[in-house]
C-alpha cells in the first residue's frame, strides 16, 4: 500500500489529542471516529537489504495485554521532500517473533538493530496519528495517509506546516539523538 508520511517533532502529545479530536468531530460531525487502535509497547528488529527496510514488531497491548507479532516490509519510492516521504508498505502478522527475524536473515537482510517505544495509535479514514516515544529522544506525532492532500489538511489544521516536519526514520531518529547522548 502506498503511504506518504511525516513526523512532527516534541510534540506535547497531551495537548495535541484534543486537537485531534477536534479535527476529526469538524470533518465527521462526530466525536467518535477517532478510533483508538493501540496503546502499548512495541519492540521493533529492523532490517536491511539495499533500500528495503524490514521490521518484525511484538506488540504487547496497554488495555488487554495481548502479544501479537507482525513483519513489514518498505520499500521507499525514493520521493523526499519538504518533510514528507513515500513509501509503500506490506504487513503481515506472524505467529513468532523469533521466527520471523532468523528468516529474514536466512533471505540476506542485515540487522540495523532493536528499538522499544511506546505508541499510541488513532485512525480517521486513511488517516493514521502515531504517538511515538522512545527513551532519550523527543516524543513525536507521525501522520500517514495514500493523499499528499490530507497530509497538508491535517497540519494546517493542527498550525503546522511542512517546515516544521521531518521525513527521517525512526531509526534514523534514534541514531540521532542516542549518538547526542553517548
Amino acid at each position: 500500500m502506498r503511504e506518504i508520511e511525516t513526523k512532527i517533532l516534541n510534540v506535547d502529545i497531551v495537548g495535541m489529542y484534543p486537537k485531534l479530536q477536534s479535527y476529526v468531530e469538524e470533518r465527521s460531525g462526530r466525536k467518535d471516529q477517532l478510533l483508538c487502535e493501540f496503546i502499548g509497547v512495541i519492540e521493533a528488529s529492523y532490517y536491511v537489504q539495499g533500500d528495503v527496510i524490514a521490521r518484525v514488531r511484538k506488540k504487547e497491548s496497554g488495555t488487554d495485554g495481548k502479544v501479537t507479532a507482525e513483519l513489514t516490509i518498505k520499500n521507499p519510492t525514493g520521493i523526499f521532500h519538504k518533510g514528507l516521504k513515500e513509501m509503500f508498505e506490506e504487513n503481515l502478522e506472524v505467529e513468532n517473533f523469533e521466527k520471523a527475524i532468523r528468516i529474514l536473515g536466512l533471505m540476506g537482510y542485515k540487522y540495523v538493530r532493536t528499538i522499544c517505544k511506546h505508541r499510541t495509535s488513532y485512525t480517521y479514514e486513511n488517516i493514521r496519528f502515531e504517538f511515538d516515544v522512545i527513551a532519550g529522544c523527543p516524543p513525536w506525532l507521525e501522520i500517514e495517509s495514500p493523499l499528499e492532500s490530507d497530509l497538508h489538511d491535517v497540519l494546517k489544521y493542527l498550525g503546522y506546516t511542512l517546515e516544521d516536519t521531518c521525513s527521517k526514520s525512526q531509526v534514523e531518529l534514534y541514531d540521532e539523538y542516542k549518538g547526542e547522548k553517548g
